[in-house]
């Protein structure tokens, strides 16, 4: 019997943070898990539920021309529509502005929000039966406070936060489009930067540093029909990093 369960596409889910959301969701969710390589989608898709039916496809977002047709060529092979969109995809790289070069920044643009504007028009669009009802984009406390040189990050996650309150008013009411901005969260990417200063990054934490499990009762929330009141919004899940005016 065909599965009846709701398929999420997940970017970037060879990530801590994407994988660890992948695992999650498996539990109830049918997933379309996304990233460069598929080696490593492999082994997420093992580590996932049982009960679920997984899908792999290999996407590179930085090549804009080809991210509609690759997944709606997916969509029509498989015939694996998709329901559910959560965009963990991002460069994060920590370049000062001295050494900038256009075409990073072209990268991190094209990586972190135009693929995740056409993704978007692909689920919405006829291809995907216009199937979509759901999005979760992870931006990060980079894109509401300064951060010393990840102008590009900051930016591009800020340009995420543009992205999702426009979608959600344009594709309302039959999508949601909701943000999650985490502060900082330690995987195998951050692991040197959190060795090296832990002490100075714990003391900025009310709540401690994050772990990407954190995440996940987040993107679940947003996800399911409980948030069918919530549109164009940012949750900011950092342990009260932001909030926090102790001298």
């Amino acid at each position: 019997m065909a599965s009846e369960r709701q398929r999420v596409l997940i970017t970037g889910a060879s990530s801590d943070i994407g994988s660890t959301i992948a695992k999650d969701l498996s539990k109830d969710y049918d997933l379309v898990l996304s990233d460069i390589d598929e080696s490593k989608l492999q082994d997420v898709k093992a580590a996932c539920d049982a009960s679920a039916q997984i899908e792999i496809l290999e996407l590179k977002l930085d090549q804009l021309g080809e991210i509609e047709g690759t997944i709606a060529g997916f969509i029509k092979d498989h015939e694996a529509y998709i329901h559910k969109y959560v965009h963990c995809a991002g460069i994060a790289a920590q370049v000062p502005l001295r050494m900038m070069k256009p075409e990073a920044l072209t990268l991190s643009f094209n990586v972190n929000v135009a693929s995740a504007l056409l993704i978007t028009k692909v689920l919405t669009s006829r291809k995907n039966k216009k199937s979509l009802s759901s999005s979760v984009h992870i931006a990060s406390s980079a894109a509401i406070r300064g951060v010393s040189a990840y102008t590009a990050y900051g930016s591009t996650k800020a340009a995420i936060l543009g992205l999702v309150r426009n979608l959600a008013i344009e594709l309302a009411p039959d999508v949601r489009v909701n943000a999650i901005s985490p502060g900082g969260i330690e995987t195998k990417a951050t692991k040197e930067i959190f060795d090296a200063r832990r002490e100075e990054i714990e003391s900025k934490y009310p709540l401690g540093t994050g772990k990407p499990q954190y995440l996940t009762g987040t993107v679940r929330f947003l996800l399911s029909d409980e948030a069918s009141w919530i549109t164009g919004q940012n949750i900011v899940v950092d342990g009260g990093r932001t909030i926090d005016g102790t001298d």
